[in-house]
């Protein structure tokens, strides 16, 4: 934060120790002593088959997703723009996540802050190119609610991931305060109730989804379990200001959830 920089931690094990080398990946001060700019919030980290590391990130000075690219062996980074994003003030790589799709490339899910969009970015051989997955809906007030009309704003907290082959996203559609969930090209709504949905992590295991993420509304951290079309959903934790940061692994085939307690 104090450089504005995106860095790189390598760690090697040896007889249960490890040593960390530190790498800066972009956003440092080149060899002629310029600022490349304030980059690197949102990073996200991926290793490919090839050993080839990605990483995915935002420039908050130019509003954009940048990716990083490095070989195996290699101590140099290779960096570029990944997206721009669309509309009159595009704000692309908000709450950035990458993963390496079925056919052994980079994939990028990211939230278009100034659109409020969910944009998905492809790396073609040569570079990224990316579109809208989801525009999300605008929410229109009953008449004589005291609701105001609120523009669509969907794709925050994106958590990406492919699991067999399989492209899965877990995000939050603000604006109507739910937690979506999207297999392959297919989108669908796991819970309403309330303002839910920010901070989501989950895992597929043979055929079940598992999701974890806070009831913003009530600061509970909430589980749903299921398939697409029928979730079985409690809440985990009900102490106050919790949920947030959440991390789904399963240790014996049990899930478990580390996550921060305001």
């Amino acid at each position: 934060r104090d450089q504005g920089g995106l860095g790189f931690a390598l760690g090697t094990i040896t007889d249960g120790n490890v040593e960390w080398s530190f790498e800066g990946v972009d956003g440092y001060p080149d060899s002629s002593g310029l600022d490349l700019g304030d980059r690197g919030t949102y990073g996200s980290l991926a290793v490919a088959s090839d050993g080839i590391i990605w990483a995915a990130y935002h420039d908050k000075g130019a509003k954009n997703l940048r990716y990083a690219k490095r070989h195996p062996g290699l101590k140099a980074w290779r960096t570029g723009i990944a997206d721009v994003g669309d509309g009159s003030s595009p704000e692309a790589g908000w709450f950035s996540s990458i993963a390496i799709a079925a056919d052994g490339n980079p994939v990028i899910a990211h939230h278009d802050h100034g659109a409020g969009t969910l944009r998905v970015a492809r790396w073609n051989g040569t570079g990224f190119a990316g579109g809208v997955f989801d525009r999300g809906e605008p929410y229109v007030a009953d008449t004589g609610s005291d609701d105001a009309d609120r523009d669509a704003n969907v794709g925050q907290f994106v958590k990406l991931k492919v699991i067999g082959g399989v492209e899965y996203m877990a995000y939050y559609d603000e604006t109507h305060g739910d937690l979506k969930f999207a297999v392959g090209n297919d989108i669908y709504t796991v819970d309403r109730k309330g303002d839910v949905g920010k901070w989501p992590d989950f895992d597929v295991r043979d055929g079940v989804v598992h999701i974890v993420y806070q009831d913003a509304g009530l600061q509970h951290l909430k589980y749903a379990v299921g398939t697409p079309d029928n979730w079985e959903i409690s809440t985990i934790d009900e102490s106050p200001y919790t949920g947030a940061d959440t991390a789904l692994y399963f240790e014996s085939g049990t899930p478990r959830v580390v996550y921060f307690e305001g």
